[in-house]
């Protein structure tokens, strides 16, 4: 669903970036805390808006994703 919405965005002029999932934005699996591809981007003094779902006042795996991808970005400027 992420795409989906990601779509729309593009359509109306927005830049943004979908996740496939709340922790898509790294792999436990394989121990990336941050995906190559998204290290690519220059994040510094980039405004960037976290739009996870809303589903996120009643799960809250998706606040401490959210929280950790924020952090992730932080870290980087």
């Amino acid at each position: 669903e992420g795409e989906k919405k990601a779509l729309c965005l593009l359509k109306n002029g927005f830049n943004c970036i979908a996740l496939g999932g709340a922790w898509n934005f790294g792999s436990r699996k394989k121990k990336i805390e941050f995906l190559p591809e998204l290290e690519e981007f220059k994040w510094q003094k980039r405004k960037v808006y976290i739009c996870y779902d809303s589903d996120a006042i009643y799960n809250n795996s998706v606040v401490m994703a959210e929280l950790e991808l924020a952090i992730k970005l932080w870290q980087r400027g």
